[in-house]
C-alpha cells in the first residue's frame, strides 16, 4: 500500500533511473535515496504488480560511499534531480558504470567494460555549478519552484546547487510569475542571463494562484547587485538567438542557438562530445550524415575539418533546424535538411552512400527503422551519442544484427549527482 513503511531491506545493487535495488517479503523493491551494501527502512510510493517502488525513510547501516546531500532540499522532497547527492562523486561514476554494463548485459547481450570519465573541472568543484539552463515553474503563488518526481506537487525554492554560479546570481528568487509558466534560466557564452517564460503547456491548466495574472513586470524590483545581468524573454517562436561557442583542435566555433532551444546542459558539454566524436571518425571519411543534428554541435566541425567534405545534417525541429542552416552557411559542400529522420532516410534526396554516420537520438534511442535505414547506406563507421543506457544498448542489439560491430564506448558523467549519463559508442562495419 501506497506510504506503508516497509523494511529492513538490505540493498544489493542498483538500477537504471538512480534506484537502488534490494527485496523485502519476497517482493523486488526499488528504493530511491540509498546505496548498495545499506540497510533501510522506506516509504512505499507505487506498485506494480510484483515490483515495487520505495524511498527511503531511515538508513540502519550506512554506505561508506554516503555524504551529505549536495541539497538539503533535494534531500527530503526529490526535487531538481539530484537523485544521486547523497553520493561520493567517485562512487557515482561507478554506480552509472554499472549500469551501462548492466543494460548491455541484459538487452545488448554484450559484455563490455567502461570507464565513466569526469568532465573538466567538476572534481574541484565537488559536481557543482556545471548547469547553464536550468527550469523552474512558477507555483500557485507565483514563486520559482520544482516539481516533487513522479507528481504534480511543486515545491518553492530559493537556490540550485548545480546551477552554474551566474545563474545562481542572477536568478529571480524573489519575483513572482504567472503560475503554472515555465521560467528557465540560460546562460550562454556571452552576454546576460536569459530569463525565458513559456506558458504552461496546451492540455495542462495553471495551478490556481494569488499572484498576478497578467504578464510579469519587466522591470522587478529584483535584489541584484547587476540588474542588467539578467533579462526577460519570450519562449517558442518569439525566443531570441544566443550565441554559444566551441573551441575544437585550437579553432573558436560559434554557434546560433534559440534561448529556448537545445544545448547540451553542462558547461564542458560540448567541447568533451565534441572531441570525442571528431576522434572517433576517420579524416578521410567524404560523406559524413549527422542525424538528430540539433544546431550543428557536430556538423559544424565535421565540415570544418575538411572542406571538401559533403556533410548532411538532419534535424526534425523546425525552429532547431532554421538554426542548424545559419550555422552550416559558411560550409559550402555541407546540407541542412528539417524532417523526420526515418522519413528522410527513405529520401531519395539523400546521398544513397555514406562513409560514416554520426548519430545523437533522442532519449528513446534510433530503434529498428532507422538503424536498418543506416545499414542499407553502409557506412565504415558509426559514432553514437547516447544519453539512455537501456536505449543504447537495444540499438547496439540492432547494429549487431546489421553487421555492425561495438568497437569502442566511452562514458561520460556530464549530470554530476544525477542517475543521468552520456556516453559515445562508435561501431565498424564488419
Amino acid at each position: 500500500m501506497t506510504g506503508q513503511l516497509i523494511g529492513p531491506i538490505a540493498i544489493t545493487d542498483v538500477a537504471h533511473g538512480g534506484w537502488g535495488v534490494g527485496r523485502w517479503d519476497g517482493r523486488v523493491v526499488f528504493v530511491s535515496g540509498t546505496l548498495p551494501g545499506e540497510t533501510v527502512t522506506a516509504e512505499v510510493t507505487e506498485q506494480r504488480s510484483k515490483l515495487w517502488f520505495a524511498r527511503t525513510s531511515e538508513v540502519h547501516a550506512a554506505s561508506p560511499d554516503r555524504v551529505d546531500h549536495i541539497w538539503p532540499l533535494a534531500a527530503t522532497t526529490g526535487v531538481g534531480g539530484a537523485d544521486l547527492g547523497h553520493v561520493a562523486l567517485p562512487a557515482q561514476r561507478r554506480w552509472k558504470q554499472a549500469v551501462l554494463e548492466q543494460q548491455l548485459r541484459r538487452l545488448a547481450h554484450q559484455e563490455v567494460a567502461v570507464t565513466v570519465e569526469a568532465a573538466p573541472g567538476d572534481d574541484a568543484d565537488n559536481g557543482l555549478g556545471w548547469r547553464t539552463r536550468v527550469s523552474f515553474t512558477a507555483d500557485q503563488d507565483g514563486r520559482l519552484a520544482m516539481y516533487v518526481p513522479y507528481s504534480d506537487q511543486l515545491v518553492a525554492v530559493d537556490s540550485m546547487p548545480l546551477a552554474a554560479a551566474a545563474i545562481t546570481a542572477a536568478a529571480p528568487w524573489r519575483e513572482r510569475f504567472p503560475a503554472g509558466h515555465r521560467v528557465t534560466l540560460v546562460q550562454s557564452a556571452s552576454g546576460p542571463i536569459h530569463a525565458v517564460l513559456t506558458p504552461p503547456a496546451a492540455g495542462r491548466s495553471a495551478a490556481p494562484t494569488t499572484a498576478d495574472e497578467g504578464p510579469p513586470s519587466r522591470q522587478p524590483d529584483w535584489d541584484l547587485t547587476d540588474a542588467s545581468s539578467l533579462v526577460m524573454v519570450e519562449g517558442g517562436p518569439a525566443a531570441p538567438v544566443i550565441t554559444e561557442q566551441v573551441v575544437w583542435a585550437g579553432r573558436q566555433l560559434t554557434y546560433q542557438v534559440a534561448a529556448d532551444g537545445f544545448w547540451q546542459v553542462h558547461r564542458q558539454a560540448p567541447e568533451v562530445l565534441v572531441a570525442a566524436v571528431m576522434a572517433a571518425l576517420p579524416d578521410t571519411a567524404r560523406t559524413v550524415f549527422d542525424l538528430y543534428a540539433g544546431a550543428g554541435l557536430f556538423a559544424q566541425p565535421l565540415a570544418a575539418q575538411t572542406a571538401t567534405r559533403k556533410v548532411i545534417a538532419v534535424e526534425g525541429d523546425s525552429r532547431a533546424a532554421l538554426r542548424l542552416a545559419a550555422n552550416l552557411q559558411a560550409y559550402p559542400a555541407a546540407r541542412s535538411y528539417q524532417g523526420e529522420v526515418r522519413r528522410l532516410l527513405a529520401d531519395s534526396a539523400l546521398p544513397r552512400r555514406a562513409d560514416a554516420v554520426v548519430l545523437d537520438p533522442p532519449r528513446a534511442g534510433a530503434g529498428r527503422a532507422v538503424v536498418a535505414a543506416l545499414a542499407e547506406r553502409r557506412p565504415d563507421t558509426i559514432v553514437y551519442v547516447a544519453c539512455d543506457p537501456a536505449s543504447l544498448a537495444r540499438d547496439v542489439a540492432l547494429l549487431a544484427d546489421q553487421h555492425y560491430g561495438l568497437s569502442q564506448l566511452r562514458a561520460f558523467d556530464l549530470f554530476p549527482h544525477t542517475h543521468h549519463i552520456e556516453a559515445v559508442a562508435v561501431f565498424q562495419r564488419q
